[in-house]
């Protein structure tokens, strides 16, 4: 009786109504899992994407902001000069010394070019036959060593825009000779930054850097567009494709010279500006001189002779041309 009841035992511990405890701990964690993904499919309908990768990855550390690459040129004051003129001018302060920079005018905001080369004779360009580039530039090197010279585009004037591509080449080569002739640097002024020439104007700049080599390539931003909304995103895109960007003050009211050199003082440090003026604005340029080391005057275009327009000017709601001959 004894061994029946042992073996009774054993045969109703093998019964099929009951599992073995390693099943039982198998259908719970296939349960678990099951549910899991059920759970998450649901979290993924019912949750924006930021909140679900809050659940699932934790709250992400805030990225670091990028520092502004520090600019590898240097810090100048450069005063205007028009090529061509006598260079013994530049010597007749009292010290008898010349600038350590000048801002060389290359054409006219209407582009009109101050000068001829071999460039501009083969692209039928039309300057100043008094003045030869490679002649005039061999001789200011004799005096100064470092010059800026300073160009308005005209690639971006065409009504249509059909002209672009073969007048930014041809504006490319003439910048390029400037560059070989011995410029330190190269300025332009006037590019359109609004969103819809900014592409163009990127490709501008790409393709005038690529033709100066190692001559560095600085772009005017005026003071407007730096301050404006699009200002923060703006300037450090535009400092991708230019070596140095220049704060441009040019136009503004001189009784306000105190209180916008103070505002423009925040640009020209976070974003490493160059502060750029015209030679008619006294007003700054005397207090400039006296508080920043990083300068550019450029050459004031004459002002228009009342007499060329009939005498009266109608107010036509539109700001003055404030373009100034670098």
């Amino acid at each position: 009786m004894n061994e029946w009841r042992r073996r009774s035992r054993r045969y109703r511990a093998r019964t099929p109504g009951r599992l073995p405890a390693w099943a039982i701990v198998a259908i719970c964690f296939g349960a678990a899992v099951l549910a899991a993904v059920i759970v998450g499919n649901l979290l993924h309908f019912w949750l924006d994407e930021e909140t679900m990768n809050r659940l699932t990855e934790g709250t992400p550390e805030p990225e670091e902001t990028q520092p502004v690459p520090e600019r590898a040129v240097p810090s100048v004051k450069a005063y205007p000069f028009v090529l061509g003129d006598p260079t013994g001018s530049l010597t007749a302060g009292e010290d008898g010394q010349p600038p350590a920079a000048l801002s060389v005018s290359l054409n006219t905001p209407d582009g009109t070019l101050l000068y001829t080369s071999q460039a501009a004779e083969h692209y039928g360009i039309q300057g100043d036959e008094d003045v030869e580039l490679t002649e005039s530039m061999t001789e200011l090197l004799q005096t100064v060593s470092y010059v800026c010279g300073v160009f308005y585009p005209q690639a971006f004037t065409g009504e249509d825009g059909s002209l672009y591509y073969p007048t930014a080449a041809e504006e490319a080569v003439l910048l390029r000779e400037f560059a070989r002739s011995g410029g330190a640097e190269l300025l332009l002024v006037g590019l359109p930054l609004d969103a819809a020439h900014l592409t163009d104007t990127l490709d501008y700049l790409d393709l005038v850097k690529e033709a100066l080599g190692s001559t560095t390539l600085a772009l005017a931003v005026p003071f407007s567009v730096a301050v404006s909304e699009r200002g923060w995103e703006l300037l450090p895109l535009l400092r991708e494709h230019a070596d140095l960007l220049a704060l441009d003050l040019q136009g503004s009211d001189p009784a306000a010279a105190g209180s916008m050199l103070l505002d423009a003082n925040y640009y020209l440090v976070q974003h490493q500006m160059r502060l750029l003026l015209s030679s008619d604005q006294e007003a700054f340029i005397s207090i400039a001189e006296a508080t920043l080391t990083d300068v550019q005057i450029l050459t004031a275009p004459p002002a228009p002779d009342p007499g060329e327009t009939g005498g009266d000017v109608t107010d036509t709601g539109e700001a003055p041309d404030t373009g100034a001959v670098g």
